[in-house]
């Protein structure tokens, strides 16, 4: 396999892990991301339980929500 090759399968590589990636963006959160949800919520200090996460459709709407969360918290503790 020549040099040239071997660049063209890393691309389609990289290609394929960008496509899947954004697939599972588009799905809705596994029990695994509502589980890192309360994990990154209980590293900023923040008490949350799975049932007190919104029945989202996709894990990008969930990545959104997380930060609207966070933001608003740390919002919060600044204006104190």
């Amino acid at each position: 396999m020549n040099y040239q090759d071997r660049i063209f399968e890393s691309i389609e590589a990289r290609k394929e892990a960008i496509r899947k990636a954004e697939n599972a963006r588009k799905e809705k959160p596994t029990n695994a991301d509502l589980k890192e949800t309360i994990k990154i919520f209980d590293d900023f200090g923040i008490e949350m339980q799975i049932s007190d996460i919104p029945d989202l459709s996709s894990a990008y709407e969930l990545e959104k929500w997380r930060v609207k969360r966070i933001t608003e918290y740390l919002d919060s503790r600044s204006s104190r």
